[in-house]
């Protein structure tokens, strides 16, 4: 879910556990790995050593997606004090006019559904 709220984007992520299906359906792929399985085919897999081949294929591809994870988090965390201040004021901003938005809401005849 992403709001623009004054001069911010705000990108609501997932938590962690929710469905990966919400992002990606039923098919996946990571990086140039072929990981493009349905549900369906995945069932059908009989034979143990493909099973283990492809069970080794996802945790490789998941420890450097954590990798990945793990560097983009660091180079968007704040890093100096100046940073963190205006990045304070803008989020404050931002949440003032979230909560103008929220009145103006509450307000409205039908309390603000659509």
């Amino acid at each position: 879910m992403a709001f623009r709220v004054k001069n911010l984007m705000i990108q609501v992520l997932p938590e962690a556990g929710e469905k990966f299906q919400q992002m990606c359906g039923n098919r996946f792929s990571i990086g140039t790995t072929p990981f493009c399985v349905l549900a369906a085919e995945l069932d059908a897999v009989s034979d143990p050593a493909t099973l283990t081949t492809l069970k080794e294929q996802l945790q490789e591809a998941l420890k450097a997606v954590e990798e990945q994870e793990s560097v983009i988090n660091e180079q968007n965390r704040v890093k100096t004090l100046e940073q963190a201040v205006e990045l304070e004021k803008h989020l404050t901003s931002a949440l003032e006019e979230v909560r103008l938005q929220k009145q103006a809401l509450q307000n409205k005849p039908d309390g603000g559904q659509e």
